[in-house]
């Protein structure tokens, strides 16, 4: 009998998987990279390991901070996808792009900057540079030009126009009426949250608007919508201004 559990012990042990009866604990690495933490993600990964079990196996040899668990999913999924390769050009684990800065980038960056320097409107009235205010003062002198040679001509052949929102009711204020002491209290209605607005974009030269086009509800302006706005303008300085299309209009407009 005694040999008969002998001899089941010995099969019970036999069928213990090695990393059970692996004593000697695995040896921590101090010094590692990201690159040859990604490659022992793959070569588990290959190895048919689960996730889980290579993010163990990886805490127990480099350390916690090597990669986070749902990391090291996110390779794994990478590489059943079909991926390749362990370079880290998209930065599949972080989600973010990869930056750097070198000598090399910031050059680029300063010559992309140098040859587009177009500015946000919001900040050109508030940072205007050197540069900016040359070009300003620039302006003013050819106009000022135009108008000493040209006088009052320039100025009647100049149109320009802007755009604002009109809304669809008026704010009034009880501060301008007019009552007697014993007057009951005037009845003010309140705006409810439907009432919207509407974009209107308005042209007018020296002797007062031309057209005047509103924007329909759900449409944005943009190249086609502003080219049929001059095509209204066009139109409407014909109606109102004959002659005047024939003699040159100066169109002074930011469609920005």
């Amino acid at each position: 009998m005694a040999l008969l559990v002998i001899q089941l012990f010995c099969l019970q042990v036999v069928k213990v998987p090695r990393r059970f009866r692996t004593i000697e604990m695995a040896r921590r690495l101090e010094n590692w990279s990201q690159l040859e933490v990604r490659v022992v993600i793959r070569f588990l990964w290959t190895r048919i390991v689960s996730a889980s079990d290579i993010h163990s196996q990886i805490v127990e040899v480099y350390s916690e901070e090597a990669m986070s668990r749902q990391h090291v999913a996110k390779w794994c999924r990478s590489f059943q996808s079909g991926r390749q390769d362990v370079e880290n050009r998209t930065m599949a684990v972080s989600g973010r792009a990869s930056s750097s800065k070198t000598e090399n980038n910031t050059a680029q960056v300063e010559e992309m900057i140098q040859n587009d320097r177009r500015v946000c409107a919001r900040w050109v009235p508030r940072a205007l540079s050197d540069e900016h205010k040359a070009t300003r003062m620039m302006c003013s002198h050819t106009f000022l030009q135009r108008y000493h040679s040209d006088g009052r001509h320039f100025i009647d052949h100049i149109v320009t126009g802007d755009k604002t929102w009109l809304h669809h009711f008026v704010p009034t204020s009880k501060k301008v009426e007019w009552k007697h002491p014993g007057s009951p209290a005037t009845k003010k209605f309140k705006v409810t949250p439907s009432a919207g607005k509407v974009m209107a974009t308005i042209f007018w030269d020296s002797c007062g608007v031309i057209p005047l086009d509103y924007l329909e509800r759900g449409q944005t302006i943009h190249a086609d919508h502003y080219s049929a706005t001059l095509t209204r303008i066009q139109e409407g300085i014909r109606r109102k201004r004959p002659g005047m299309l024939s003699e040159g209009v100066i169109l002074l407009h930011d469609n920005g």
